[in-house]
């Protein structure tokens, strides 16, 4: 019978071999939990970062955001009493120019028997496509694929009415 021992159990030494192997492994395992938190790091500073940011803007009007400072700007039409915004959360340039933006927009509708939106997204050369539904009175952020011309249009839930729209244009950025 062939019997085989293996380097660090063997009787007598207490697995003083394989403790010395596990100790070579904390300090890689400590990296490795560092790094896994390190993204988590970041993400909450660009947070606060932006609520910051934020909270130096001036107050909006009617408690809807001011227009961002950034390449991307927004035209907006709103039916009478319908409040319409539009903003930049973020956006990326491209060969100097905004190419897309992740947008928050907010809405208030004072139109009598209006409880409910829907917003579409419109862009040439394609069919609409609805976005969200929400009540008359709201906020929602898009991703980062609003660009140059794309339009986001308020319509009634219950009957299609166009209520409002906006459209991205898209300006000179660095």
């Amino acid at each position: 019978m062939l019997m085989v021992q293996r380097r660090g159990n063997r009787p007598g030494n207490g697995g003083a071999g394989h403790r010395r192997r596990m100790r070579g492994c904390l300090p890689v395992l400590a990296l490795l939990v560092l790094a896994g938190c390190g993204d988590e790091v970041a993400q909450e500073a660009r947070e606060r970062d932006r609520a910051a940011q934020q909270a130096a803007a001036p107050a909006p009007a009617a408690g809807l955001p001011p227009q961002a400072q950034s390449p991307m700007r927004f035209e907006i039409t709103s039916s009478s009493g319908v409040e319409v915004a539009a903003a930049a959360v973020d956006f990326r340039c491209v060969d100097g120019k905004a190419a897309s933006a992740e947008v928050q927009v907010d809405w208030k509708v004072a139109i009598p028997g209006v409880t409910a939106v829907r917003i579409k997204v419109v862009a040439e050369g394609v069919q609409d496509k609805t976005w969200t539904e929400a009540g008359g009175t709201g906020q929602a952020t898009t991703g980062p694929w609003v660009n140059d011309g794309m339009r986001l249009r308020l319509e009634a839930l219950s009957d299609g009415s166009v209520l409002g729209e906006v459209r991205a244009v898209a300006g000179p950025c660095t």
